[in-house]
């Protein structure tokens, strides 16, 4: 079962693709966050990736951070920041899925919102765009960015709502 509403978020440190490591929850980086659990074979996790990345350049004018983290092995996960020009940090689950498991994600795509407090404001799974207009926009609300738009003229409307791909068929289909 997935963290709740108020939940304190757990603490981890990941090695990201630049092989920096973060720590979640260090005390100079108390900030608002949003982390989003991904695998790049699911397609609905690379339909999130463009709107996350637009969120990020917005938080990042706000000192705020959105982390991704990545089922996928390093290069993978490379190739993938590098074809939709991803910027935001994204982390490597290395250690036996230890960080989903953690934050009980079992389908992805899985968003979690922390509040500065590192405590869970809100959270989306799968895809469903008014569900993901909401959690933006808390994130914005939350950061100062309010005044910013979720979506743009030339976005496609992506559909209303798409399964999540469960974890476990992830695993089991590499075998």
């Amino acid at each position: 079962m997935p963290l709740g509403a108020g939940e304190r978020a757990p603490r981890f440190r990941l090695r990201g693709i630049d092989n920096a490591y973060w720590i979640l929850g260090e005390p100079d980086r108390r900030r608002n966050v949003l982390l989003v659990f991904f695998r790049r074979e699911v397609g609905t996790c690379r339909l999130l990736l463009p709107f996350v990345e637009r969120l990020h350049r917005r938080a990042h004018e706000h000192e705020s951070e959105i982390l991704g983290i990545s089922l996928d092995t390093h290069p993978d996960t490379l190739e993938l920041a590098e074809d939709y020009t991803l910027t935001f940090p994204i982390l490597l689950e290395e250690k036996g899925y230890e960080t989903f498991q953690a934050y009980g994600v079992s389908e992805v795509p899985t968003l979690f919102r922390l509040d500065a407090d590192l405590r869970v404001a809100g959270s989306l799974i799968g895809w469903s765009k008014p569900d993901f207009e909401r959690l933006g926009r808390s994130f914005l609300d939350a950061i100062g960015g309010g005044e910013e738009t979720i979506w743009e003229e030339q976005d496609v409307p992506p559909p209303e709502q798409a399964a999540a791909m469960p974890v476990a068929e992830l695993l089991r289909r590499e075998g």
